[in-house]
């Protein structure tokens, strides 16, 4: 098999077990695509609220055999789910894509929005080049 195709095939996705006890369960996550963490940046990029915080769990969270859990769309229904839960799963899947977003001191609020900001205090579309600190408001 030649380098390129060496590196096409290759699964370097990280993952990670993550104990949810608002759902008295484990859920694995995973490291987002390129692709797919564009797609998060864009919808951060409309407005830094929950449809984002939901589609990255929509497409991070995984089975055992690294199987998507949520189907397309499941994103709204997610978004009635528990607000500790989310933000928990959505930290690590963004911590796992490199976007260096650091746990929150103590539990979401319920009824409080997720914003995504980078330490400035503006939405930023590459996680790479800045750090994003997720901030409740």
């Amino acid at each position: 098999m030649n380098l390129r195709n060496l590196i096409l095939a290759a699964d370097d996705l990280k993952t990670k077990v993550v104990p949810v006890k608002e759902w008295n369960l484990e859920l694995i996550v995973r490291e987002l695509s390129g692709g797919e963490r564009d797609e998060v940046f864009r919808l951060h990029g409309q407005s830094a609220d929950i449809k984002a915080v939901c589609r990255t769990i929509e497409l991070g969270a995984v089975d055992e055999e690294g199987n998507r859990v949520f189907e397309d769309g499941d994103a709204e229904k997610l978004a009635g789910k528990s607000d500790a839960a989310l933000t928990k799963l959505y930290s690590e899947i963004m911590k796992l894509s490199g976007c260096g977003i650091d746990k929150f001191e103590g539990e979401a609020t319920a009824g409080k929005s997720l914003e995504i900001t980078q330490s400035s205090g503006k939405n930023t579309d590459s996680c790479i080049s800045s750090e994003l600190e997720p901030t409740l408001s």
